[in-house]
């Protein structure tokens, strides 16, 4: 991002990129609760206070995050009320999600381990090495994972258990739920699900706010 600032302190518009994520899930008439992961130097920043909106009518919970995105999802989850049966996991730098899609993965849930929002590839795939195109992928059967990501309480309270003991480190959630609970299937999301990573995707979002009203 070439900034000091991280990126989901940025503003987008009139806010930061982090406060117009929350709105989204403050809006998704199912989710009772949401859980902010920190990085620990900016738990008592001034960016941080800009991104919780207020009056939020939900309870908006912060917790410090840990040395990895595993730790850091563990943290927030230890922090999720008692009677929570679902958990979702998103990107706090995907402040474009769309309610809709939030509400209905959630209603697609009750009957698997896990759902995760994503797109069918539409791009020509290959595996390269050192700038060499080794082999190219069939894309019909490739899919680009977006956020949120959505199990059970139980079944990714287990996962994290099995993880440590076997010491295993895994990127996301569903690669760490997938070897235990087999029924994790995809949910057909947006290409507006942008993920902000370097300047330009600001832009982008910008764009996509304006014409869409986001």
């Amino acid at each position: 991002m070439q900034s000091d600032i991280p990126k989901q302190f940025l503003t987008l518009g009139n806010q930061t990129v982090l406060y117009h994520t929350i709105r989204k899930f403050l809006k998704a008439r199912q989710v009772c609760e949401i859980i902010v992961v920190v990085a620990p130097d900016y738990l008592g920043s001034q960016y941080l206070k800009e991104s919780l909106p207020d009056n939020a009518g939900k309870p908006i919970i912060v917790v410090a995050g840990g040395k990895t995105r595993q730790e850091s999802v563990e943290n927030g989850l230890k922090a999720t009320s008692s009677d929570s049966e679902y958990v979702l996991t998103h990107d706090g730098v995907r402040p474009l999600i769309s309610v809709d899609i939030i509400e209905s993965a959630i209603d697609k849930c009750a009957h698997h381990d896990g759902v995760i929002v994503g797109l069918p590839a539409v791009d020509t795939l290959t595996r390269v090495q050192n700038l060499e195109i080794k082999e190219y992928i069939d894309r019909g059967e490739v899919w680009q994972l977006q956020t949120p990501q959505i199990f059970p309480k139980k079944v990714l309270e287990y996962s994290f258990k099995t993880a440590h003991l076997e010491s295993m480190v895994y990127t996301d959630e569903s690669s760490l739920v997938k070897p235990i609970f087999r029924d994790v299937v995809v949910f057909k999301g947006q290409k507006t699900n942008i993920k902000i990573t370097v300047r330009d995707d600001l832009m982008i979002a910008k764009a996509i706010m304006d014409q869409y009203d986001c």
